[in-house]
């Protein structure tokens, strides 16, 4: 695992390339079912 570079904007996380911060659990949730219905993340 690499660093991120995102600690001023966190919770962050790395999903399929895309950095996504400031993550909320609502937001979190909603980006695992999108990559779920969608396609392989």
């Amino acid at each position: 695992m690499y660093c991120l570079g995102a600690c001023a904007c966190s919770p962050a996380l790395e999903l399929d390339g895309q950095v996504h911060a400031r993550l909320t659990p609502e937001r979190l949730r909603a980006l695992v079912n999108a990559c779920q219905e969608d396609a392989p993340c």
